[in-house]
């Protein structure tokens, strides 16, 4: 779990900041400024906080949208990278049952059904 949580968490930190510096409705400068502030990573919360964020910083309404539904964006990429890796560890530690034996131990079958133990017979 705590490796999908760092995919989930290093994946939205990469994704919003290529996302802010790709949006042509985001000033250069205020580009810069999210990635700086992002650089070591970002908590995972919700857009209205982010927007909460962007009004303080006092950002105007137009930029302050962008960067809102740039996170949103981001935040749906990083968690579907997260399941998806979920699902392939989930597959992999299902094939790697395929050695295991599927029937339980004689003795342990003689113990639970009377039919089968030899007093019986």
């Amino acid at each position: 779990m705590a490796l999908i949580g760092a995919i989930v968490l290093t994946g939205l930190t990469s994704s919003f900041v290529t996302t802010i510096q790709s949006d042509q409705r985001i000033g250069a400068e205020v580009a810069t400024q999210v990635g700086v502030a992002v650089e070591n990573g970002i908590d995972f919360v919700s857009a209205d906080q982010v927007q909460a964020a962007a009004e303080k910083a006092e950002l105007d309404q137009a930029t302050t949208a962008a960067i809102v539904d740039d996170y949103t964006k981001a935040q749906l990429r990083s968690l579907k990278v997260g399941l998806l890796t979920a699902a392939l560890l989930a597959l992999l530690a299902l094939m790697s049952t395929r050695e295991l034996p599927h029937d339980p131990p004689a003795g342990r079958r003689k113990e639970e059904d009377p039919e089968l133990s030899p007093s019986s017979a």
